[in-house]
């Protein structure tokens, strides 16, 4: 009845111990769900032998021993599950307050669980597992106008009850932004690392032509041009930064494809591929700042005067 809502889905949530064979009992969330959620089913991840996933949902809502997880069942510290569930797998499933149990299959996957919602379980066999306490507490709602606006009436008009709400889209960017925020302090070690390197070139060129003042004072003696000494100090700066490019591009290949391939709970799923066009666009600006950070040493080299530089006493 609240204006701005469409359909609605219940979901009974609650908590449940989960058994694996040989492991030490678990506790996991555990939403129940019924026939108003078939109407418009989540995607699934993996239907498993299932030709649709409309077909998996509905038949988990008729059989209390079938239940769908996702890739992140049993993950804890906020760190990579340690193994991934597969359609088909088994579990016991216990109610920690009337310790009832029952031994339950894996019918599908869903998608990440950035919801919480925990295993997905048919509201009969969960009210059966809990003695009845299987009561709705948590819905879907399908708004009809904008999605953040009706969680915000949600939160102040049903306050007084306990009634929390929010969008699906502001809840998946939030858990992106922490993500985005983890990888982007990456990317500004990494940027530092080659900014340091960068300013070496610089430093190294700066040496080299301190050190070979007498070899371009000859240089300029039997005729070479002020602009020819320069260029050949970019040249060298060039091949240096050319050589560091292509070992870093290297060792980013080989280590990402190892890690794609190494078959770790967080790598599963993952396919190598190379962004092209980030890894020219990084290298073409590494290349650029390096000649950059060389253009002064060049400048100062064309500059040194024959007669200076093969001075006795330096």
């Amino acid at each position: 009845a609240e204006p701005g809502v469409g359909r609605v889905a219940g979901l009974a949530y609650g908590v449940a111990e989960f058994v694996a064979d040989g492991e030490s009992p678990r506790q996991w969330p555990v939403s129940g769900f019924g026939e108003d959620l078939l109407v418009a089913p989540p995607a699934l991840k993996d239907r498993g032998p299932y030709p649709d996933d409309a077909a998996a949902w509905a038949a988990v809502a008729a059989d209390p021993r079938l239940i769908i997880l996702d890739e992140l069942f049993l993950a804890s510290g906020g760190g990579p599950p340690t193994g991934t569930p597969d359609p088909g797998d088994t579990y016991v499933i216990r109610d920690p307050v009337t310790g009832r149990e029952t031994t339950v299959e894996v019918a599908a996957l869903a998608h990440d669980d950035v919801l919480l919602n925990g295993a997905f379980y048919g509201i009969g066999g969960l009210d059966e597992l809990t003695a009845g306490r299987a009561v709705p507490s948590r819905f879907f709602m399908e708004p009809t106008g904008d999605p953040t606006e009706l969680a915000t009436a949600i939160r102040s008009r049903y306050l007084a009850n306990g009634a929390d709400a929010e969008a699906v889209e502001d809840t998946v960017e939030n858990v992106l932004a922490q993500q985005n925020g983890f990888f982007t302090l990456m990317q500004q070690f990494v940027g530092v690392g080659l900014m340091v390197g960068i300013a070496g070139i610089g430093v190294v060129m700066a040496r080299a032509v301190r050190e070979r003042r007498r070899v371009v004072g000859v240089l300029r003696a039997v005729g070479f041009q002020p602009r020819s000494v320069g260029a050949a100090f970019l040249i060298e700066a060039t091949f240096v930064a050319l050589e560091g490019i292509a070992l870093g591009v290297l060792v980013a290949f080989v280590g990402s494809y190892g890690l794609a391939i190494s078959g770790a709970g967080f790598a599963e799923g993952m396919q190598w591929g190379v962004p092209w066009v980030d890894v020219v666009g990084v290298a073409a600006l590494a290349l650029a700042a390096s000649g950059i950070a060389a253009l002064w040493p060049a400048r100062r080299a064309s500059r040194i005067l024959p007669a200076e530089a093969l001075r006795v006493a330096d």
